[in-house]
């Protein structure tokens, strides 16, 4: 037992009295001092007058129980305790004979905790504290013992750090109470900082260490920076409770896990599976928060965000061609449908002016020529003709101008990103990869979202088995080398990506979310004792700026573009071999016509040369004919 002050060991004060009656005007001022509105009294042989109380009391309300009329036993004291009220104040007899098994009960139903708020009335210090020694007392439980003799009331904070771990009460000198005086509350200053010190207990942590190395030990793994990008939130948050373990004055004995905890066989395993089989007190692996977990874990706040997103080297042009892109494909056939129709109306006016050699073919050349701003190939003298044409090469002009401006302005801004979805990665060319961690193959076996089951399958699996699946520095390799998109945490992929990638390869980066940002916290054991003291500890180092240092540390943010702007992006051959490919066909076609015509010319001209042939020689035939007659 750790005694505080030495102040409660005076012996006249703790035994000159063995009976004891309720001080009234004592007790209202306890709670009015402690902010207590409703409580209930446990006394025994009439030390509790309710008539007496009620001449006191104008505005508490109070249940009362006489354990020297009716016993003691759990639904009872369940009954009683188990009110829906947040701050219960409980006024105790603490030398009625019943008060051992009253202590045995609140202690196994965990009642000494923060929620109730005890005053317990004793005559004899060294029993009372001696029962008090062998409960279940939470650390931030909230029990004040008043000694009383026949002039004073001598009042004692008492609390456990760690019950579970044999800590033993810490006693601290509260203040006292006497008729001239008062109330008089000594112990100032916030509860969590006077107990801040723990004194030295060891608290079980389970974490998760998937990168550690058989030269290595646990601890000096998780303290090491050696390959960041694995386990990042784990060392992360271990650097933070190794701080708060040298501020309040405890130890970790760790507790490695291959997961954070899935459900396997319709229960949990990995760190929940600790927290489930009550073997450890919190966690070092931080927890997003989720519905099925919050039945067995308590968070505190945000001290990690994981951000996976998936990233790649956005193409120049993924969709469309980029000599097409500034005119939709309706105005594209418009536009021929407009030449057509020109070139129609100069064959027939052509005609009518009986010009020779008059085709549609010809027609539609002087059409394209026109749009291509290379004049005409005839005269026309008729009126309407010239207006008619000259409209068409003012449409012309405008279409070219606007054409030509924005395929020059395109060249030398950046050009805009059309990939900003799932669908549209789905319906690209690029590869998609998986960062290799459980926690992405158990998203894609749990989620219900059709369109990333889509991707999965047809991006990712490819009719495969194993699908493709990679280390954070393989994926990120390919997604350089371009044409591959890869899901991984920003948090560290951004740091492998400022270290391998050149400037150009920076500024194509861009990204796609398959799942939104998430926020990672400590956890403990449902109602923990502990969890409201690192809470602070946790808030403190945001508000002093550790927690952004070490953010800083395992968090990166995603490169800066700094290439200039007026560099002009070039057009790659990815991007126009389609207009190569039009002008092979083109050649080819023109090879194949010129064959045919070639072929169709010879046979003709072989069956005029055949005619010609058999006519001379029968002329021959008649002319000798006629010489021999």
């Amino acid at each position: 037992m750790i005694l505080k002050n030495n102040l409660i060991l005076m012996a006249a004060l703790l035994n000159s009295v063995h009976s004891l009656e309720f001080n009234y005007a004592f007790v209202i001022d306890f709670m009015n001092e402690m902010k207590l509105s409703c409580g209930v009294a446990f006394y025994c042989e009439k030390s509790f007058d309710i008539k007496k109380w009620n001449e006191f009391n104008e505005f508490k309300f109070m249940s009362y129980y006489d354990m020297s009329v009716k016993s003691v036993n759990e639904s009872i004291v369940d009954e009683i305790m188990r009110i829906n009220y947040r701050n219960l104040g409980v006024i105790l007899d603490a030398n009625c004979d019943q008060v051992s098994t009253l202590f045995e009960i609140s202690s196994s139903r965990n009642y000494f905790n923060s929620s109730y708020n005890w005053l317990m009335l004793s005559a004899d210090y060294n029993e009372t504290t001696e029962l008090l020694s062998h409960q279940n007392i939470n650390f931030d439980a909230e029990i004040t013992l008043a000694i009383l003799d026949d002039k004073n009331i001598t009042l004692l904070d008492i609390y456990n750090p760690s019950f579970k771990y044999n800590a033993g009460l810490v006693i601290s000198h509260k203040g006292t109470y006497n008729v001239s005086g008062g109330l008089t509350i000594e112990l100032k200053g916030v509860k969590l900082n006077r107990r801040s010190n723990l004194h030295g207990i060891t608290l079980n942590a389970g974490v998760v260490a998937i990168g550690l190395h058989h030269d290595q030990t646990l601890e000096e793994y998780l303290m090491s920076y050696d390959n960041p990008t694995i386990d990042a939130q784990h060392r992360h948050q271990y650097r933070l409770h190794k701080i708060l373990a040298e501020i309040h004055n405890y130890s970790m004995f760790l507790h490695r896990a291959p997961t954070w905890g899935f459900v396997r066989n319709g229960t949990y395993d990995g760190v929940l599976r600790m927290f489930l089989a009550k073997q450890i007190d919190f966690s070092i692996t931080p927890f997003r928060h989720t519905i099925d977990r919050s039945y067995f874990i308590d968070h505190t706040l945000t001290t990690f965000v994981t951000a996976p997103e998936i990233l790649f080297r956005h193409p120049k042009n993924s969709l469309r061609n980029p000599f097409l892109l500034p005119l939709s494909p309706l105005v594209w056939y418009l536009i021929l449908i407009i030449m057509f129709t020109v070139s129609i109306f100069v064959t027939l006016t052509m005609k009518c002016d009986n010009v020779k050699n008059v085709t549609f073919v010809r027609a539609f050349m002087t059409s394209i020529g026109v749009m291509c701003q290379q004049g005409l190939m005839e005269d026309f003298l008729k009126s309407s003709t010239r207006t008619f044409l000259i409209i068409f090469i003012a449409f012309s002009a405008i279409i070219y101008q606007f054409y030509s401006s924005f395929i020059v302005s395109s060249l030398l801004i950046s050009p805009p990103k059309t990939i900003n979805n799932l669908r549209q990665l789905i319906a690209s060319n690029l590869e998609v990869g998986i960062e290799e961690i459980v926690y992405n193959r158990e998203f894609f076996d749990s989620t219900t979202d059709p369109i990333a089951h889509e991707l999965f399958e047809k991006r990712v699996m490819r009719g495969s088995k194993t699908g493709n699946f990679y280390s954070v520095d393989c994926g990120i390799e390919k997604m350089r080398k371009g044409g591959f998109a890869f899901h991984v945490d920003t948090a560290y992929a951004y740091s492998v990506i400022s270290q391998t990638f050149k400037e150009e390869e920076i500024c194509d980066i861009h990204q796609v979310m398959l799942f939104p940002v998430r926020p990672l916290s400590a956890v403990f054991e449902k109602k923990s004792p502990f969890r409201e003291i690192f809470t602070v500890g946790f808030l403190r180092f945001k508000e002093t700026g550790i927690l952004q240092y070490h953010d800083s540390k395992w968090q990166k943010k995603k490169p800066k573009c700094v290439m200039s702007v007026t560099k002009i992006h070039a057009i790659e051959i990815e991007e126009s071999s389609w207009i190569f490919m039009v002008l092979s066909g083109a050649i080819l076609m023109s090879f194949v016509v010129a064959a045919a015509e070639n072929i169709h010319f010879r046979m003709i001209k072989r069956r005029k040369l055949g005619k010609i042939s058999l006519m001379i020689y029968l002329m021959r035939k008649l002319k000798m004919k006629a010489s021999q007659n």
